[in-house]
């Protein structure tokens, strides 16, 4: 063992998968990760993170859909296409006796930025319109988990999402602008969304939980609160603890 942690990370895919798309031109999706950690006292620790992610693509489908039953179908893609995806890490663990198994508080927060930009194709039937897109969508949450007893917990989180997207070059084949914005999704929603949730669980046995949980979602001046009650259960082999 050392002091400090330290974890590196390359990843090779084929980029076909979100936020990357189909693509024949063998533009694969390139990632890279670096893990830091250690010990602040015998009762703390800490962890960051940082990782990016790049790919292109020819294609990207963003969805189809009906409009009146099955009279009106209509299909989104965005072509030739390009992402850049950063992201930071943090943890934070104290347990005041040391002992993990009967208190323990863990603070957690991660934050992303995803940059894309293509050339954004809206089809109606006939009808059809496009436009040069530019996109930035922002991220964050933080969470804090509290286990006060043997087998109890409590937690409560808070994320919020972004986005700045803007078009450029938008060319009218029947459909105009307002709607191409509104279809595509790029122009959708005027406010940031952003949400609370608290929770209490007990922890039966090493492979159950009991779990309430509150939660409060807000977009566009409109509030949803939820209230769940969840069982987990873990079947089979008993995997390694993440930190």
């Amino acid at each position: 063992p050392t002091a400090v942690y330290l974890g590196l990370g390359v990843e090779l895919t084929r980029g076909s998968e979100y936020p990357g798309g189909r693509n024949e031109d063998n533009h694969a999706g390139e990632g890279i990760f670096v893990k830091v950690g250690g010990d602040l006292t015998p009762a703390a620790s800490w962890q960051v993170g940082l990782s990016h992610y790049t790919t292109e693509f020819d294609v990207r489908q963003a969805g189809a859909h009906h409009h009146g039953g099955e009279e009106s179908l209509t299909d989104n893609e965005l072509r030739d296409g390009e992402v850049d995806l950063s992201g930071l890490d943090l943890v934070f663990k104290w347990s005041p006796s040391g002992h993990a198994r009967e208190r323990y508080l863990k603070l957690q927060a991660e934050a992303f930025k995803r940059d894309e930009s293509g050339q954004a194709v809206f089809f109606e039937e006939l009808n059809s319109a496009e436009a040069r897109y530019s996109g930035e969508q922002s991220g964050y949450y933080l969470q804090a988990i509290y286990q006060f007893a043997p087998r109890w917990r409590v937690g409560l989180r808070h994320d919020v999402l972004q986005a700045d997207n803007s078009i450029s070059r938008f060319v009218d084949n029947g459909i105009d602008e307002q709607e191409f914005l509104q279809e595509s999704s790029i122009g959708e929603g005027d406010d940031d969304p952003s949400g609370w949730s608290g929770m209490l669980d007990f922890s039966p046995s090493e492979y159950s939980r009991i779990r309430l949980q509150v939660g409060r979602l807000e977009v566009d001046d409109e509030s949803y609160d939820s209230l769940t009650l969840q069982y987990l259960m873990s079947l089979g082999a008993h995997g390694a603890h993440t930190y």
